[in-house]
């Protein structure tokens, strides 16, 4: 469960995710830099190293709140897109393979207006920001994918947003493992993949060679 404010909240002022893409992303690209491009209305993506970007979102939950999380979109890792697996190599596609959420388990409600909204934001998301930093600086190459993984798995308890990580998991599990010759458990992980045989065959045809 989220905490939201650290005070009594003010009345109920509902905004819509209209007013609130744009009243949050200034404060979110403050932080981040010109370097970041919005991808999407809550996401922000840039390129880190050989083979991955870095990426930083507001995930939306429900009760009109949103959360931090930061990761990696990994240019190995192709996302299913119907019966289809498609690549997201670049700032306009990439969307998180390996994200960790916000620790501290506090949201950014948007019940109670734009005030409100920005004056916990200016708390909340410079400390995150910090932290997706510290988490992008850790990774030297390639290498270091898999330790990424295990982290962000152990920030998530490996249930968190749903299916959604479940879904990813084992995509990069998948492409990880064939990475480091280990076939049986990359098979075994993509079997694990949700969606249907032609995708994840798709998958195998990008990925396995």
């Amino acid at each position: 469960m989220f905490r939201l404010f650290r005070h009594s909240p003010p009345n109920t002022q509902v905004l819509t995710h209209s007013e609130v893409q744009t009243a949050l992303p200034p404060a979110v690209e403050e932080l981040l830099g010109a370097e970041f491009h919005r991808n999407a209305p809550y996401r922000w993506a840039r390129k880190g190293g050989d083979g991955w970007h870095e990426v930083f979102e507001l995930r939306a939950w429900k009760g009109a709140c949103l959360s931090p999380a930061w990761g990696l979109a990994l240019d190995g890792v192709p996302h299913r897109s119907g019966d289809a697996a498609k690549w997201h190599r670049t700032l306009k596609s990439g969307q998180a393979d390996i994200w960790v959420d916000w620790p501290e388990q506090r949201a950014l409600s948007f019940l109670y207006g734009e005030a409100p909204l920005l004056q916990e934001a200016s708390d909340v998301l410079p400390r995150a920001v910090a932290k997706a930093r510290g988490f992008w600086s850790s990774l030297k190459g390639r290498e270091d994918f898999r330790a990424a993984h295990e982290t962000a798995l152990r920030s998530t308890g490996g249930t968190a947003f749903g299916g959604a990580l479940t879904h990813a998991r084992h995509r990069v599990e998948a492409a990880l493992s064939w990475s480091e010759g280990a076939s049986e458990l990359a098979e075994a992980a993509l079997a694990q993949v949700p969606g249907t045989d032609t995708a994840r065959e798709d998958f195998r045809r990008k990925v396995f060679r």
